[in-house]
């Protein structure tokens, strides 16, 4: 099943989960985090621009270690945009995003 065809794109869908092929996709890509409460787990969504609204693309969340859990706010909100990066570099790599952090 193809969305977005004019953007680029493509949904198959694996058993019980989706892969959202966005290799040829030119809209704008933004991360969301939350990680400013200390209930120990940090969390990132990854969205793109579709038709004047953001759509989610993939959702990446991660418990945080006792001490992580101890960290001001904004280092909570730095260690969970840069764990993110590295885990959805495959969706980020040689584009230009944006990040908006919940704090």
């Amino acid at each position: 099943m193809d969305i977005g065809k004019e953007e680029g794109i493509h949904e198959r869908k694996y058993g019980s989960y989706h892969h959202v092929d966005i290799s040829r996709c030119s809209s704008e890509i933004r991360l969301v985090t939350d990680a400013s409460d200390t209930s120990g787990v940090s969390g990132i969504t990854c969205n793109k621009r579709w038709q004047q609204s953001w759509q989610p693309l993939t959702f990446w969340s991660k418990m945080l270690i006792m001490t992580q859990t101890k960290y001001n706010p904004y280092n909570r909100e730095l260690l969970a945009i840069y764990t993110a990066i590295q885990h959805l570099q495959h969706i980020l790599k040689g584009r230009e995003f944006s990040v908006d952090i919940n704090y």
